[in-house]
């Protein structure tokens, strides 16, 4: 098993979104606003990305591409990196996100922009695992803005809030899978929908498992009943008041107590449905209960 494949499947989405090409200069500075706006944290005018060392070449090229600042790395314990940079833009943009949405210029930038978000404080579950999708976003206003842009790609993004940290998520399953096409993952698409897949197919068969269990249970239940209620009526002496031909059922129920209706139907000469089965054994059944009640009286 490669790197590749030993990778979270969070951190493979972020790898595949990073090796995706984007060539308008509006969409990489919806993308580079979308990082901050999810990722950044800001004191005076610098601000300070932690992220994934696989994930930081790439930020560091639109880091300088946008705001022409070299960010300064420095590495962390556990496979993070730090990036530090200097930039009154990138200040001034963080003290006001709403201008985010001004910064969406072509149908691109918005998908674009979440697709920033979700580099720069996103997280998925595996497709195996249950169906959580989020987006941190620190403070009202950018959660509000994020919200707004995530909105304009088509995802349409819950807030919530937790131990004071605000951020943005999806439960459903199709519209995760709907979020990682918009977003462009192609590969992590198909893997989360054929994973959805194999997982509705194994729910469906449990399901079905369920349902059969539950009915041989059932019938094994009916067949006890009746087995017991029958030799009760033969100690009582009471089958002789019954027809013939309840009598003969009654006799090959209590002889074949495990059979199924239908394959105690084929004893008899002609065989017996399924259906006349049953409603010659709920008049057995019908008669003990008539015959309970008058002994009651």
């Amino acid at each position: 098993m490669d790197k590749q494949e030993r990778a979270p499947f969070s951190l493979r989405l972020k790898e595949e979104l990073c090796d995706l090409e984007v060539k308008k200069q509006c969409c990489r500075r919806a993308e580079v606003f979308g990082l901050l706006l999810s990722g950044a944290s800001l004191d005076g005018e610098t601000v300070s990305l932690s992220l994934r060392e696989e994930l930081a070449p790439l930020v560091g090229k639109l880091i300088r591409e946008q705001f022409t600042r070299e960010p300064e790395e420095k590495r962390r314990a556990g496979g993070s990196v730090s990036l530090s940079f200097s930039s009154r833009a990138a200040a001034r943009f963080l003290a006001q996100p709403e201008t985010l949405l001004s910064a969406l210029r072509c149908p691109d930038c918005a998908a674009l922009a979440v697709r920033g978000m979700f580099l720069g404080g996103g997280g998925i579950n595996a497709p195996t695992e249950s169906n959580y999708f989020q987006i941190a976003a620190p403070g009202f206003e950018r959660c509000l803005a994020a919200k707004t842009a995530a909105a304009s790609a088509g995802i349409a993004l819950s807030a919530g809030k937790r131990r004071g940290r605000h951020y943005l998520y999806l439960k459903k399953r199709q519209a995760i899978e709907d979020a990682i096409a918009i977003l462009g993952a192609k590969l992590c698409y198909f893997e989360y929908l054929n994973a959805g897949i194999e997982k509705d197919a194994r729910n469906d068969a449990n399901r079905a498992s369920n349902f059969i269990t539950s009915n041989i249970q059932k019938t094994v239940d009916a067949a006890q009943n009746q087995t017991k209620t029958i030799r009760r009526l033969s100690e009582e002496g009471k089958l002789s008041h019954l027809p013939p031909e309840l009598q003969e059922t009654a006799k090959a129920r209590m002889e074949n107590p495990s059979l199924s209706l239908e394959r105690l139907g084929m004893l008899f000469n002609p065989p017996v449905s399924k259906s006349g089965m049953y409603h010659r054994l709920e008049k057995i059944m019908a008669f003990a209960r008539e015959t309970r009640q008058s002994e009651k009286k």
